[in-house]
C-alpha cells in the first residue's frame, strides 16, 4: 500500500444475506490523500452499500477494503468503531443529526466519540464555531436545535460535523439532493474548500453528473462494478 492511500479496494465481493448473485464486484479502487472524488451512479446501482463497505459498517464476503492500511475484516467490531470514529466523517443524505440538540452540539458529537478527532481539533467548541461560521450559519442558529433550522442549514452542520477534528476521509452521501442548483453549488464551494484545507480525501457520491465540473476525478461505479455486467462471470478462485 502506497504512502498516500487512504482507501484500497482489492477484489471486493457483496451480496446481501438471501441474495441469490453479488450486488458489488469491484477489482480495485484506490483513494490517495488529498483526492476529490465524485462517484456516480444512477438509483440502486449500489452507492449506498459500496460507502458502507468503505466505512467499515459492512464487510465484504470476499476481498479487502482497507483505511489508512486497516483492514476492515480483520479488526473486531470495536477497533471498527474506533477506527472509523477517529479517521471517517461522514455526511449523510438526511443528515441524522440529533434534532433535540443544538446545532454546535451536533457538531462536536465526533470529538465525544474520539479522543484523536478531539485533540485534532485542539479547542473542539472554538473549531466547532468557527466551522459553522465558515459554512455560512449565523451565530444565532448555532444554539437553535437542529429540528428548527431549514435543510440547507441542517446540511451545513452535518458538513461540519464530518470535518471536524480533520478526519483523513470524507464521505458524502448525496446531501445535495434537496437542494436547487444556486443552494448545491455554494455548499460544494464551502465543501471543497475545506477538505483542501485539512487535506482531507473526499468521496462525494452522487447521480447527478452535472457535479463533475467540482472535482478532480470523476468514478462511475456502473464501468467498476463488474457484478452489474450482463454476461454471467465464473467463480474466482479464493486467495
Amino acid at each position: 500500500m502506497s504512502a498516500d492511500a487512504v482507501l484500497q479496494v482489492r477484489d471486493l465481493r457483496f451480496r446481501w444475506p438471501q441474495a441469490d448473485a453479488d450486488c458489488l464486484d469491484i477489482p480495485a479502487l484506490d483513494l490517495h490523500r488529498g483526492d476529490l472524488v465524485l462517484l456516480r451512479g444512477p438509483s440502486g446501482s449500489g452507492k449506498s452499500s459500496l460507502l458502507s463497505l468503505l466505512a467499515g459498517v459492512l464487510l465484504p464476503r470476499h476481498g479487502q477494503v482497507r483505511l489508512l492500511g486497516q483492514d476492515w475484516q480483520a479488526l473486531p467490531p470495536s477497533a471498527r468503531d474506533r477506527l472509523r470514529a477517529d479517521h471517517v466523517g461522514y455526511i449523510f443524505q438526511q443528515f441524522n443529526l440529533l434534532t433535540y440538540r443544538s446545532a454546535l452540539d451536533n457538531v462536536l458529537l465526533p470529538c465525544s466519540f474520539s479522543r484523536r478527532r478531539a485533540e485534532r481539533a485542539k479547542r473542539p467548541r472554538e473549531r466547532a464555531a468557527e466551522l459553522l461560521a465558515r459554512m455560512g450559519l449565523d451565530e444565532a442558529d448555532w444554539r437553535r436545535r437542529a429540528d428548527e433550522l431549514s435543510v440547507g442549514q441542517q446540511q451545513r452542520v452535518a458538513a461540519a460535523r464530518a470535518l471536524i477534528g480533520a478526519p483523513e476521509l470524507i464521505v458524502a452521501d448525496e446531501p445535495t439532493s434537496a437542494l436547487d442548483e444556486d443552494h448545491r453549488d455554494r455548499f460544494m464551494a464551502l465543501l471543497l474548500q475545506a477538505c483542501r484545507e485539512a487535506g482531507s480525501t473526499l468521496l462525494f457520491v452522487s447521480h447527478d453528473a452535472r457535479l463533475g465540473r467540482h472535482f478532480s476525478r470523476t468514478l462511475d461505479l456502473p464501468s467498476l462494478n463488474l457484478a452489474r455486467a450482463s454476461a454471467p462471470r465464473p467463480e474466482r478462485r479464493r486467495a
